[in-house]
């Protein structure tokens, strides 16, 4: 295995068929294997190379059996794809072949065609441009022939939402993602995290039959670290109100000869109901900006 570990099981998976593993390594890659009782065990390697990557398996029946011959004559390929959750044909969306210097764009009927191609078994890679804004992508195996066009579907909002966040994801909740840079060649600071502030409003206050009643207000928040490669993910954050997005360290842990100062200055964002993600990059001025300017900006 060399420097392979375990990194989580789950055990069984639940009837949605989804399942959420967080906390992996970017740029690192992975095994997955699944099986059932009756059934061989699928085992799918993936490279984390983006912030959410959606992987789809399939464990065949006991009763199929895997060929052996693979015709390699190339042929044409056609398909189209489609939102996961109403069927909406998906257009401008991006259709790699893995494997192969091939890929293919959805028109606006979300059809497409790409030719070169061998029949048989064959990885994925599907993209869009709200996927992309989010850093995620969909990996999946299909089996091409020339009776069957493809018919590939987009991950929805909320299968996105939770492969990103798990058990985190709550409904109506949105997710706020991002890059963290720097504007010199300096790092990041050691200890960095993002911090998105919220007023909520809870239960009303009872009082006196004197006075009127009210609601009580309070100051919600959640933090994130940051990765190693700037990336951060805010989960269960609320859709539809004005969110304020900062920076702060934890414990001052620079480099030796790097100074910053960070302001609590914050950034206004609001996450689309429908959407329920919003990206919002910031950037570290440099040490060399006079102190009064020093902050986070997107």
């Amino acid at each position: 295995l060399g420097d392979a570990r375990f990194v989580a099981g789950s055990g069984t998976v639940p009837s949605t068929g989804i399942i959420a593993v967080c906390r992996l390594t970017r740029g690192g890659e992975v095994e997955i294997a699944a099986w059932t009782s009756r059934s061989p065990v699928a085992r799918l390697r993936e490279r984390m190379d983006r912030k959410i990557t959606a992987v789809r398996m399939t464990v065949a029946s006991p009763s199929v059996t895997r060929s052996a011959k693979v015709d390699a004559t190339p042929f044409v390929a056609s398909g189209s794809v489609r939102d996961s959750a109403s069927g909406a044909p998906i257009a401008n969306a991006r259709i790699a072949f893995l494997g192969t210097p091939l890929e293919a764009a959805s028109d606006e009927s979300g059809r497409f065609v790409v030719s070169g191609l061998s029949r048989g078994e064959h990885r994925i890679e599907l993209s869009t441009p709200w996927l992309d804004s989010i850093g995620a992508v969909g990996r999946m195996r299909v089996m091409l022939d020339e009776r069957t066009p493809l018919t590939l579907f987009v991950p929805s909002v909320v299968e996105t939402l939770r492969s990103s966040c798990g058990d985190l994801a709550r409904e109506g909740d949105g997710a706020i993602v991002g890059q963290v840079s720097s504007g010199s060649t300096s790092p990041l600071p050691g200890a960095l995290r993002v911090i998105a502030e919220w007023d909520s409003v809870v239960e009303p206050v009872m009082r006196s039959s004197a006075a009127s009643g009210g609601s009580r207000g309070v100051r919600s928040r959640t933090a994130g670290g940051v990765g190693a490669g700037g990336s951060y993910r805010l989960c269960g954050v609320p859709t539809g109100r004005t969110i304020v997005v900062r920076a702060a360290i934890e414990k001052r842990e620079e480099p030796v000869g790097v100074s910053v100062r960070i302001e609590p200055v914050g950034v206004a964002v609001r996450i689309d109901p429908v959407r329920r993600f919003a990206r919002l990059d910031l950037t570290l001025q440099p040490p060399s900006v006079p102190p009064d300017r020093q902050r986070w900006t997107p």
